[in-house]
């Protein structure tokens, strides 16, 4: 068989547009994203949990514009960017090629590196040719060049959080192609906005006064950590996920206690002192363990 006679294997585009987050709040992403959509490759930067992946799936599902992701990992090699044999004959597209190829079919898409700054720097390499001017991929055990034609659009956007174990710096060359921006967190209206409206479908009920001071409380705390005083930075991520803990348990108290868990030693010692003056719940005299319901 032919090189050129090869099947070519990928995700099918309708499966690739992501779906809208029913409670997403906007602190001005999508705006921005509408501003800089595709017009170069663009490197969104900040802590974990504030929002960056989840606001370029809401453009894309506002658009309705295919997105492949790609979770970068420091064992990427081309058989995970570029594609592999599958079986004979059969050639399996990665996340360039796939996203190179669902462009040209469908007009755009949109290719997401998941934490970026994952890829070791023989990978990092690898992405140069796809974005710059080329907008290309060349894989030659195969004979053949995958490139974005002149009338379709592929946008390339990473995502990182800096300084993380397990994580490279970015190689020049790749990073003078991206425009870099610094996300951070967001302001308080809109967090607030978030966490009231989780709460509200945590809880199924209208949120009460009483409540509302507890959230303002836990934002407080995460405000707090985020000043590098405990060793861990509490994400929007993290308060939502707390308040469905919150739900779950229906307490407060056993869901902090949860949250306690991402701290060690002097920084624990100091989330409990944080949550006992801003909370007034002493963690010491909580526990999870019950016996079932009925036992």
């Amino acid at each position: 068989m032919s090189l050129h006679d090869l099947d070519f294997m990928r995700t099918p585009a309708e499966e690739l547009v992501p779906r809208h987050y029913p409670r997403y709040v906007d602190f001005g992403m999508q705006g921005y994203l509408a501003t800089k959509a595709f017009g170069g490759p663009l490197l969104l930067k900040g802590a974990k949990g504030t929002g960056k992946t989840m606001g370029i799936e809401e453009f894309a599902a506002s658009a309705d514009i295919p997105i492949v992701r790609h979770p970068c990992t420091e064992e990427d090699t081309a058989r995970d960017l570029y594609g592999t044999f599958v079986e004979e004959g059969v050639f399996g597209l990665g996340s360039m090629t796939t996203a190179i190829d669902v462009a040209n079919s469908e007009g755009a898409c949109i290719l997401v590196f998941e934490e970026i700054n994952a890829l070791s720097p023989r990978a990092q390499k690898m992405l140069n040719p796809l974005t710059d001017h080329r907008q290309e991929v060349t894989i030659q055990k195969i004979g053949r060049s995958f490139r974005v034609d002149q009338d379709k659009m592929l946008w390339v956007i990473g995502t990182m959080n800096p300084n993380y174990a397990g994580t490279y710096d970015l190689n020049e060359d790749l990073l003078s192609r991206f425009t870099v921006v610094d996300v951070g967190f967001m302001p308080k209206k809109q967090e607030m906005d978030i966490l009231d409206t989780e709460w509200e479908f945590a809880f199924e009920r209208q949120l009460d006064t009483r409540s509302r001071v507890a959230i303002k409380g836990l934002y407080d705390l995460a405000t707090y950590t985020r000043s590098n005083a405990v060793g861990y930075a509490l994400s929007t991520r993290d308060l939502v996920t707390t308040i469905r803990s919150w739900a779950q348990h229906d307490s407060m108290a056993k869901a902090l206690l949860e949250l306690s868990g991402k701290y060690e030693k002097i920084g624990l010692d100091e989330f409990k002192k944080r949550t006992a003056s801003g909370l007034k719940i002493n963690l010491d005299e909580v526990t999870l363990w019950a016996a079932p319901e009925g036992s």
